[in-house]
């Protein structure tokens, strides 16, 4: 009796484990299936459908691990920041460079070289519509933590520097501007054109992208 009894229980728990194995068995083929049934477009679907979740939980994750390198060395992560804008500074200068030399035989035209040099026009834009409020408010910030006998001087060092910086600035572009005569052949090609090109649709609007940004805010402001 004792070996019957013996024998149940292995036989029951072999016939378990054998319906698991199954089991996974079947759940592996139904997932396998699945799998090889998704489409290039089921997976653009997806990702067109959950885009901003999946850009969110990304964004999320990226700001988690920058606050955790910050705060464990705040050091490192700022020269690790520092070395690697630089980096990516230095290698945008290359491809430039190398796709400047590669279209300088196809002999574009003006239109075209405008055309093509909009998104870098936009960049210096944007930069030169930011010097003046951020030179402005860095300046007020700098005179409101000094007192009143430090803030003094440094305002007429600063009207020194201004005037005499400008006075070299005037002194130099006088210079340069009776060596090379600037526009000296232009206005020679100009007159010998027959006809003015039109302006098309294409450039009043990039006009009117261009005027968006305004290299100095204060002189839009007033001309309008």
């Amino acid at each position: 009796m004792t070996s019957n009894e013996d024998t149940l229980p292995a036989s029951d728990s072999h016939t378990r484990m054998q319906r698991i194995r199954e089991g996974i068995h079947i759940r592996t083929m139904k997932a396998k299936r699945k799998v090889e049934d998704i489409s290039k477009e089921d997976v653009q679907a997806f990702f067109k459908k959950h885009a901003f979740v999946l850009f969110t939980v990304a964004a999320v994750v990226v700001d988690v691990i920058e606050r955790h390198r910050a705060s464990h060395c705040p050091l490192l992560y700022m020269q690790f920041h520092v070395h690697v804008s630089s980096t990516l500074i230095s290698s945008s200068d290359s491809p430039g460079i190398i796709l400047g030399f590669a279209l300088r035989p196809y002999k574009m035209t003006y239109r075209e070289v405008k055309y093509f040099s909009f998104p870098g026009e936009l960049l210096m834009r944007m930069l030169q519509m930011l010097v003046l409020p951020l030179l402005v408010s860095s300046l007020i910030t700098g005179m409101a933590a000094l007192d009143s006998k430090a803030s003094g001087k440094m305002g007429m060092r600063a009207v020194v520097y201004y005037m005499t910086t400008t006075i070299i600035a005037v002194i130099i572009g006088i210079i340069v501007v009776l060596m090379i005569h600037p526009g000296k052949g232009s206005k020679d090609e100009f007159m010998k054109q027959s006809k003015i090109e039109d302006i098309s649709p294409a450039d009043a609007f990039l006009d009117l992208i261009r005027n968006m940004f305004p290299p100095n805010m204060v002189q839009a402001c007033t001309q309008q």
